[in-house]
């Protein structure tokens, strides 16, 4: 029988400041009516009372995000953990990520992360210029930020931070030195009412140039907004892009668990990636297509297996939006 794989997506609402450009849900101290404690509480609650319900399944992936999972007590990150695997088959190579934040990483929690079994730590450095920071209303600056990667790296291999870009009226910096220490890079273009837009060709250069320094490092892009060295590619989000199984605990966490998908998920979903959507999935809108790659948009691309594929090309990843509203637009 083929084993069925399924993620776990553990949402951790607390923060010590809720940042303006932040869409995800989440609670600053003077919000927060319910403790830490509390809350795990009735979070492992939540992970038994469904471990009942799920059976013949594997868990290759567990991610904490948030929120700033880092901000609370690193125990009730052990204990939700133990709460997964004692209501959950988890693989013994599973994915286990978390999210921090420079200025609530101690050397403490890094240990106690490592020995429940997380292997993955995602950092939110979002910029490494202290003005970027400031505008975007962070609680850390540039020096927190490098220690933490340092001192994660000292715990970790697999290591990967967030990066904002196109912000107003500041620079994107990336110190050469430090990509050494990282194995991924998530970076994302600024995106929030609360700011004015930068204009389109500056927040591309910024794109290209993030890119383009990021290659030199054999940190390739895998995804739209997503790059890693080969081997690291984030095996949870992953299994989101390729229209997976997954279960969210906490508040606000959804899950997508056996309910159909679209043809037009997967082809919003799959075009987000390097490596593209079968061609079937488009097959219907072959004039479009073939309009697209002699444009340089698209291109048709073969995967291990032979199977014909099609992807986005560097160009084409620049107006994503518009390329899928083309290929989904009647389904």
């Amino acid at each position: 029988m083929k084993t069925r794989h399924l993620s776990i997506y553990i949402h951790i609402p607390f923060c010590e400041r809720k940042c303006p450009f932040c869409d995800f849900l989440s609670y600053s101290p003077c919000q927060t009516v319910q403790s830490h404690a509390e809350y795990t509480a009735e979070l492992c609650k939540e992970i038994a009372a469904r471990g009942q319900q799920v059976t013949g399944y594997t868990v290759n992936t567990v991610f904490f995000g948030g929120g700033t999972p880092s901000f609370i007590d690193a125990k009730y990150i052990a204990k939700l953990l133990e709460a997964v695997r004692e209501s959950f088959s988890v693989a013994p190579d599973a994915e286990i990520s978390i999210e921090c934040n420079p200025n609530s990483l101690t050397r403490e929690k890094l240990a106690v992360y490592k020995a429940a079994g997380i292997n993955r730590v995602s950092i939110g450095v979002q910029s490494f210029k202290n003005k970027t920071l400031q505008v975007l209303g962070r609680v850390h600056n540039v020096k927190q930020a490098k220690n933490a990667i340092k001192l994660a790296r000292e715990f970790f291999e697999n290591l990967s931070i967030d990066l904002i870009h196109s912000v107003p009226r500041c620079k994107t910096k990336i110190p050469r030195r430090f990509l050494k220490l990282i194995h991924h890079v998530s970076a994302y273009c600024l995106t929030s009412d609360k700011y004015v837009s930068v204009a389109d060709g500056k927040s591309i250069k910024e794109q290209q140039w993030i890119e383009k320094v990021l290659c030199k490092h054999d940190i390739q892009k895998y995804e739209v907004s997503n790059f890693a060295r080969p081997g690291f590619e984030c095996k949870h989000n992953l299994n989101y892009w390729q229209c997976g199984q997954w279960l969210g605990f906490g508040t606000g966490a959804e899950s997508h668990f056996n309910e159909p998908w679209s043809g037009s998920d997967r082809i919003m979903l799959g075009l987000r990636m390097a490596k593209g959507v079968p061609f079937e999935l488009v097959v219907h809108k072959k004039d479009e297509v073939d309009c697209m790659v002699t444009l340089g948009l698209l291109r048709y691309a073969r995967n291990d297996t032979e199977a014909e594929y099609v992807a986005c090309t560097q160009k084409g990843f620049l107006i994503l939006n518009q390329i899928l509203c083309k290929l989904t637009a009647d389904d």
